[in-house]
């Protein structure tokens, strides 16, 4: 049996996103695409594909938000299963998983964990 958190969310072509049960925290990793939103991978601590991907984005927005700046929005699933903006970070933000089933280069992780900001929101929003 699955479920998945229901949320306010829509892909594209309408279909509803939902969230694995088995994640405090999920990461939805977007890049801008000619004007439009595109989302490249979906990350959280439900399993070691979940966590490869959250290490992988997150090392890979870090890098990129070293040249230019990134925003990273923090929203929260309520009792109601609607999204709620909670605030927007600049600094990477690191989700429960991090550095697990990806072999990151030691220096790199170690940078990374300091220069972030802790938050465990249920979704980050990393454009």
């Amino acid at each position: 049996m699955e479920y998945h958190r229901r949320s306010n969310l829509y892909w594209k072509n309408g279909d509803e996103i939902r969230f694995d049960y088995r994640n405090s925290v999920e990461s939805l990793f977007i890049r801008k695409n000619d004007g439009d939103k595109e989302v490249i991978g979906v990350g959280g601590s439900g399993s070691s594909g979940q966590r490869e991907v959250c290490t992988f984005f997150t090392a890979v927005f870090y890098l990129l938000g070293k040249k230019t700046q990134i925003p990273h929005y923090l929203v929260k699933q309520n009792g109601f299963n609607k999204l709620e903006y909670v605030g927007r970070r600049y600094r990477t933000v690191l989700t429960s998983g991090f550095g697990s089933n990806f072999d990151l280069e030691k220096r790199l992780y170690k940078e990374i964990q300091k220069h972030h900001d802790i938050y465990y929101p249920q979704v980050v929003v990393s454009l």
